[in-house]
This record gives C-alpha cells, sequence and structure tokens, in this order.
C-alpha cells in the first residue's frame, strides 16, 4: 500500500490491525516472498499520524520466535511510542496443514513448529523488556 493510499485510508480508520512477521529483511523475503520495508515505512506513518494500532505478531516457532528477532522487533515497537499501539503475539497452530496438503502443499509445514508455552512467555519478556505490553493470543 503507497504512503497516499495508506493516508485516505487512515483518515476514515479508527483502528488498524497490523501484522508484523519479522524484522530482519532478508529472512522476511526468504519466508514470505517479500521484503518488509514498505511493511515498516506504514507501520511508523500510523505512528506518526497517532492512528491505534495492534500489532500482532505470528509467532513461529523455529521462525521467528529467536531472541534476536524478538530484540529487534521490541526496539523498532518502543521507538513507535506506547500510547496506541498494543502487541498480540499468535502462537502458529497446524490446524490448517490437512488442508495444504490436500492442496498439495505439504511441504511448507516441515519447518514450522507450535511456540511452546514456555517461548511464548519468554517472549512476552522480551518485549516487556523494552516497556512494551504484549499479551498471547488474539
Amino acid at each position: 500500500m503507497t504512503q497516499e493510499t495508506l493516508r485516505s485510508v487512515a483518515a476514515e480508520t479508527d483502528l488498524f490491525l497490523y501484522d508484523l512477521k519479522m524484522m530482519n529483511t532478508a529472512e522476511h523475503r526468504e519466508w514470505t516472498g517479500v521484503g518488509n520495508e514498505r511493511i515498516l515505512e506504514n507501520l511508523r506513518l500510523l505512528s506518526e499520524m497517532g492512528k491505534a494500532f495492534v500489532v500482532r505478531i505470528p509467532m513461529m516457532g523455529g521462525i521467528n520466535d529467536g531472541a534476536a528477532n524478538l530484540e529487534e522487533t521490541g526496539r523498532f515497537l518502543a521507538g513507535l511510542g506506547k500510547e496506541n499501539l498494543r502487541i498480540q503475539l499468535l502462537p502458529y497452530h497446524k490446524i490448517a496443514q490437512t488442508k495444504y496438503q490436500k492442496l498439495g502443499r505439504p511441504g511448507e509445514f516441515r519447518l514450522m513448529e507450535e511456540p511452546t508455552k514456555e517461548r511464548l512467555q519468554e517472549a512476552v519478556k522480551i518485549l516487556a523488556d523494552f516497556g512494551l505490553v504484549a499479551t498471547v493470543g488474539g
């Protein structure tokens, strides 16, 4: 979405739900097929506009739940200001695995793990170290 389009939408929107998968651009591109530069730019713009937003982080065990990614995420989000920000950690689950297998795409799930409760609590703590409040679930 261009910044012009985002500004137009933001003028009519009270709350944005914003998915943020990972901070490292190369890793983001590897897992999603695109870089995250525009994603991060648009999130900064929403913050500058004073818009309320919920950053939803899909937690995928072994992919984006490592300390380095969470610390970088914490630094970035803390820099946006906390007054209009909520964070939800959304644990990955394998519920759709059977559907993907029927579509002939079973290999994608081999690399993803459901994060443990301990790992999710560790993620909450890492973000708290940046003064952020994160909840598990949506």
